[in-house]
């Protein structure tokens, strides 16, 4: 969202397929305290889309490549060209391989939950 309220073209990639869907209610988010899951996810895209420049594709990655100055992003159905990842993988009880392939992981992107590209 902070992305989008820069100005930055931005998009997320997400999934869809939260830790937490079975659970019935969130806690511990202010303002979104006992919401269910679903509602969380569709209220936190429908406040970063309310951004002009802020995209969302339902979708999964499965490779980031660096390519020069830009990284290409491949999910199961497509590519995108960025300049800047940061990686929002999520958690689960058994973590799932992401193949990222000769990326300094030191100062290039920093890893929270979901996935977004800025260019």
């Amino acid at each position: 969202m902070n992305f989008g309220r820069g100005l930055k073209r931005t998009l997320i990639i997400d999934a869809a397929e939260p830790r937490n869907r079975v659970t019935e209610e969130s806690h511990g988010y202010l303002t979104q305290d006992g919401v269910s899951p679903d509602e969380f996810r569709k209220n936190a895209q429908k406040d970063a889309l309310k951004y002009e420049g802020v995209s969302l594709e339902n979708d999964r990655v499965i490779n980031i490549k660096k390519d020069g100055e830009h990284f290409i992003v491949s999910t199961s159905t497509n590519q995108f060209k960025s300049r800047q990842v940061l990686l929002a993988t999520g958690l689960r009880e058994k973590g799932r391989r992401l193949r990222i392939s000769r990326i300094s992981m030191a100062r290039r992107y920093s890893t929270v939950h979901g996935v977004m590209a800025t260019n």
